[in-house]
C-alpha cells in the first residue's frame, strides 16, 4: 500500500464510525424546529415548482439564503421521496466529510494517531451531532470552508495548483452553501498568513485563472439569475427588460441578428435623442413641464411616492402616472414618431463610451468608440427618476458589467 493509501486508513476508519452515527435512526426522528421545517417546505415547494432559480415558502419569495441545500434536498425528494431521512441526508453526508477531512489533515500534518483522535473528536462533538441530523445548511458551509482550507495547506506543502483549485471550487461552493461574506472570509486569513510569515505572495501561482474562474463560475450565475429574475417588483411579458447589463444587451443583440437573419444593434447615442426628441427642441417631447409627464411618461409620481418604501423622501412630479414600479409597454401616449416609453419607465443603455461632454463626437450619428469604454451611456431616466431625470438630454455614464433594477435598452433594426 502507498502513502497515500496509508493516510486514508484513518479518514476511512472515522468516516464509518461517523456515518454509523449520524445516519442511524436519522429518519425516524420528525422534524425537531420550525427553521428545520421552514428550510425543508422551501425544498419541497422547489420540487413541486421546478423553479429552481427562486426558492418561495408559502408562495413567498425567499432570498435570505443561496440554494444549494435548497437544491440537494429538493433533487433527494424527486429521487426517493420526501421524508426526514432524505431532508437530512446531505446534511448528514457533509458532517461525515467534515470528520473524515479532519482526520485526513491530521493524519497528513502530524501523524495517523492525531488525525484519528481529531476525527472522532469531530464526530463526538455535541454540536455537530446536532446540526449534522438537521436539515439546515450550516454544516455544508463547514464542509466547504474546511475543504477550502485543505486546498490552501496542500498547496503550500506541495506546491499543488491543483489544491488550488480545490481550494477556489470549495470557496465558490461555500458560497452557494449559506453566505457570500462567510465564505470569502478565508481569503483574508490567507493574507494574513502570508502576512504573518512574511513570506512573498505570489498572485500569479496563488490566484491562477482557472481557479477564480471556477469560484465565479459556481457562485455568480444563481445570483445573477436570481436579481435578473427578480427586480423587486412584479413583472410580465408587457413589461420593459430590466436588470440587465450592457453585456448582457449586447450579447442579446447578437444573438438576435444570428437567430433571425436581421441586423440588430443597440442605439447610438446621437441616434437615441434624435427619437426620442421626434422633431422638437423643448426639454420633452411634450413641452418643458415636468409636471405633466403622467400621461407621457413614467417617473417618480404620486403613486411612487405613495407605494414605493422610502419614496416619500424623493422629489416626485405632481402627477400620477398609475404605476409605482415599471409599467406595461406603451402605457403612455407616443412621441411624434410613434415610440414609445423614450422617458422613463427603465433607463436604456446606447452603444457610446462614455465621455463628459460632446468634444470631439462623432457628426454623423455613429457611436463614439473613444473615451471611457467601461463605462456606457445611458439615456432616458426611469420610474423612479424626477422630472429632471425625464429629459431628451440627459445622460448618465454606467459601468458596462452592473445590472440594476432600472436598467432596459432598446434595439435598432439597420435593414
Amino acid at each position: 500500500m502507498g502513502a497515500e493509501g496509508k493516510r486514508m486508513r484513518v479518514p476511512l476508519g472515522v468516516g464509518l464510525v461517523t456515518a454509523a452515527l449520524y445516519f442511524g435512526r436519522l429518519g425516524q426522528v420528525l422534524l425537531v424546529d420550525a427553521s428545520e421545517g421552514f428550510h425543508v417546505a422551501i425544498a419541497w415547494e422547489m420540487a413541486a415548482r421546478g423553479d429552481w432559480i427562486t426558492p418561495h415558502f408559502d408562495g413567498v419569495r425567499y432570498f435570505d439564503k443561496p440554494p444549494l441545500l435548497y437544491w440537494l434536498m429538493a433533487a433527494a425528494f424527486q429521487l426517493v421521496g420526501r421524508s426526514e431521512w432524505s431532508a437530512r441526508f446531505w446534511v448528514a453526508l457533509a458532517a461525515v466529510g467534515t470528520a473524515m477531512l479532519v482526520a485526513w489533515l491530521g493524519t497528513r500534518l502530524h501523524s495517523e494517531r492525531l488525525g484519528l483522535i481529531a476525527g472522532l473528536m469531530v464526530a463526538a462533538n455535541m454540536e455537530v451531532f446536532l446540526f449534522g441530523r438537521l436539515a439546515k445548511p450550516d454544516l455544508l458551509f463547514v464542509f466547504f470552508i474546511l475543504l477550502a482550507f485543505a486546498g490552501f495547506i496542500v498547496a503550500y506543502q506541495s506546491a499543488s495548483r491543483r489544491a488550488l483549485l480545490v481550494c477556489y471550487a470549495s470557496l465558490g461552493a461555500a458560497v452557494m452553501a449559506k453566505d457570500l461574506l462567510g465564505a470569502l472570509g478565508p481569503l483574508g486569513a490567507f493574507a494574513l498568513f502570508f502576512v504573518l510569515t512574511r513570506e512573498r505572495f505570489k498572485a500569479s501561482w496563488w490566484m491562477p485563472s482557472a481557479g477564480v474562474a471556477l469560484l465565479l463560475v459556481l457562485a455568480v450565475p444563481w445570483h445573477a439569475a436570481m436579481e435578473w429574475r427578480n427586480p423587486g417588483y412584479a413583472q410580465d411579458a408587457l413589461h420593459p427588460v430590466a436588470c440587465v447589463s450592457w453585456d448582457d444587451a449586447s450579447a442579446y443583440v447578437r444573438w438576435l441578428s444570428q437567430k433571425t437573419g436581421r441586423n440588430y444593434r443597440l442605439l447610438t447615442e446621437a441616434e437615441w435623442e434624435y427619437a426620442a426628441r421626434a422633431g422638437t427642441t423643448t426639454t420633452r417631447f411634450w413641452g418643458d413641464a415636468g409636471n405633466m409627464s403622467c400621461g407621457y411618461a413614467n417617473g417618480a409620481d404620486l403613486t411612487a411616492e405613495a407605494q414605493v418604501p422610502g419614496a416619500s423622501n424623493w422629489y416626485v412630479a405632481n402627477c400620477i402616472d398609475r404605476y409605482a414600479y415599471t409599467a406595461p409597454v406603451g402605457s403612455y401616449r407616443a412621441n411624434a414618431f410613434g415610440l414609445y416609453d423614450m422617458l422613463g419607465n427603465v433607463w436604456e443603455w446606447t452603444q457610446d463610451c462614455w465621455n463628459g461632454n460632446y468634444s470631439g463626437a462623432p457628426m454623423d450619428g455613429s457611436a463614439w468608440a473613444a473615451g471611457d469604454c467601461f463605462l456606457r451611456v445611458v439615456r432616458g431616466g426611469s420610474w423612479e427618476d424626477a422630472p429632471l431625470g425625464l429629459r431628451a438630454a440627459y445622460r448618465v455614464g454606467s459601468p458596462t458589467v452592473i445590472r440594476v433594477y432600472i436598467r432596459g435598452f432598446r434595439v435598432a433594426r439597420t435593414d
